[in-house]
């Protein structure tokens, strides 16, 4: 097939959503499909500074763009990415216009920005076109709000009313009813769909792992000679990430003076987090680590126990799916991707329904003492962390999305 790949975020050796746009640009050019990705100029001297060590990359032509620099000094001055975007998806749609009639394009497939809020206009061109997976859609359980500050809690109720509005807004359901196919990455993001779409709305991650990633380490893990229950965080520090109620599970485990956490990231919260951790009396149990790269972060994977992620609305999780690769048991809270991800098999995914938040700590708590005190647990769960990760790498994301197009089209 012939498949217009929208990327506005396309990047390799990135997390997040770089790291969408260009594994999916890698994995429809190694299945033989011929792939015109259109991206950020700002993405353009990495991508090609990768592209001769790709699989399949004679399958691959980027097309660059970018608004003149004048404009984009005021987009990162007054933080103006999403009214930058949508002037970008703009402009990329005569340049897609003009590919699809020279090169008779299949499929157009948007996948970054991959939120249901950021409608693609690649809809007005007459081809097939497959939106997603986005996500954004998910909900901050409302019992939380009493653990978040004014501000935050501002910011939330105007997150659930812009997220509310989309099933009113005309531009989102002109776009729903033009497309082809609709992936979300929840059941709160198909909510949002007005049901008369559904029938073309699938639930699935945005997210996935190369197979090369997938290591084969998990006997490392429990062989430490460590009496030191280690737990580690990998992440955005905000204050939707829910670390507050994981220091709150810390203060719990204060008095036994046999645990540790790591938490890995930088953030707008993390000045606040400090503190909390001052006034709970935790600060001497944490590590606090900044922005790592990608190789000192696999490498602290193996260092630790358990990997705890209590996001409150994730509609991905890439860091647990890098965690359950080496073999770590993940403590997460059911809701968003983490909820998808995270079965028994794996770990914990405390359940939020009718719970508020000393109850969801309380039961945090409860679940990573049952790993504390419990090494064949930890081994248990270590082993089903390497066979779950399987069903999340790009080769069953991508079966999952084109299996039942391909041969409709000639060139597949």
């Amino acid at each position: 097939m012939k498949i217009i790949l929208s990327a506005y975020a396309c990047e390799p050796g990135k997390g997040s959503e770089p790291a969408v746009g260009w594994n999916w640009a890698l994995t429809l050019a190694d299945r033989g499909h011929d792939v015109w990705v259109i991206t950020r100029l700002n993405n353009r001297e990495n991508i090609e500074a990768e592209l001769p060590f790709v699989i399949g990359a004679n399958n691959l032509r980027f097309v660059y763009f970018d608004y003149p620099d004048s404009l984009l000094k005021y987009k990162k001055k007054f933080s103006l990415t999403r009214s930058y975007y949508y002037f970008w998806q703009i402009a990329i749609y005569f340049l897609c216009k003009r590919i699809v009639k020279r090169e008779n394009i299949d499929v157009i497939h948007h996948v970054t920005f991959a939120g249901i809020t950021l409608p693609t206009f690649l809809c007005l061109l007459d081809r097939s076109v497959i939106l997603g997976p986005v996500g954004g859609g998910e909900k901050m359980p409302w019992k939380l709000m009493g653990s978040l500050g004014v501000k935050e809690q501002f910011i939330e109720i105007a997150r659930a009313v812009n997220n509310y509005l989309v099933r009113y807004n005309p531009l989102s359901n002109y776009v729903f009813w033009k497309v082809s196919r609709i992936l979300v990455t929840s059941q709160d993001s198909k909510e949002l769909i007005p049901k008369r779409f559904h029938f073309k709305t699938d639930v699935m991650l945005a997210i996935a792992l190369p197979s090369n990633f997938l290591l084969k380490k998990q006997e490392v893990l429990y062989k430490r000679n460590s009496r030191v229950f280690s737990m580690i965080f990998a992440g955005r520090l905000l204050h939707w990430k829910g670390i507050q109620l994981i220091l709150k599970v810390l203060e719990k485990f204060k008095v036994k003076g046999e645990v540790k956490l790591t938490i890995v990231g930088s953030g707008g919260a993390k000045e606040g987090l400090l503190a909390e951790s001052k006034k709970l009396g935790v600060s001497h149990l944490i590590n606090w680590v900044s922005k790592v790269e990608q190789s000192r972060l696999q490498e602290m994977y193996s260092q630790h126990d358990v990997f705890v992620y209590p996001s409150f609305h994730d509609s991905g999780g890439m860091a647990i799916l890098e965690a359950l690769s080496y073999g770590l048991p993940i403590v997460c809270l059911k809701t968003g991707g983490p909820g998808l991800i995270v079965d028994e098999s794996c770990g914990f995914a405390v359940d939020l329904e009718g719970k508020g938040p000393v109850e969801i700590v309380e039961k945090l708590h409860s679940a990573l003492n049952d790993l504390r005190i419990d090494p064949e647990l930890r081994n248990k769960l270590s082993r089903g962390a390497t066979e779950r990760i399987k069903r999340f790498d790009w080769s069953h994301m991508y079966s999952s999305v084109y299996n039942d197009i391909n041969g409709k089209f000639s060139g597949s």
